[in-house]
């Protein structure tokens, strides 16, 4: 009787749980581009507060999540000045030509 009760009471507990993290993902800004390195995943995504990355491990493991332009480039410099090149922006210079080599 105990466990009975303990599955109806913890049930939607953990219900509210799944709606939350379903909501939380459908949230989130479309990925634009997959960069693989190495070692490193960088996941860049373009919403309404511009141009987010997330940095995870070639495992999966994830590091830095949603990090700003200015973020990304203090935490992970290495990797941003490897990408920096091929970055477009509106107000970048019309006569460079972005480098795609990583």
């Amino acid at each position: 009787m105990i466990k009975v009760l303990a599955v109806m009471v913890l049930m939607p507990v953990l219900s509210l749980g799944v709606v939350a993290s379903a909501s939380a993902q459908s949230e989130e800004a479309p990925v634009v581009a997959r960069l693989v390195t190495r070692n490193r995943v960088v996941l860049i995504r373009s919403g309404e507060q511009g141009t987010q990355y997330t940095v995870k491990t070639e495992k999966g493991e994830v590091l830095d999540a949603n990090l700003s332009d200015r973020d990304f480039q203090a935490k992970h410099p290495d990797i941003y000045e490897r990408i920096k090149p091929a970055i477009a922006r509106p107000d970048a210079n019309s006569n460079l030509i972005p480098w795609a080599g990583l």
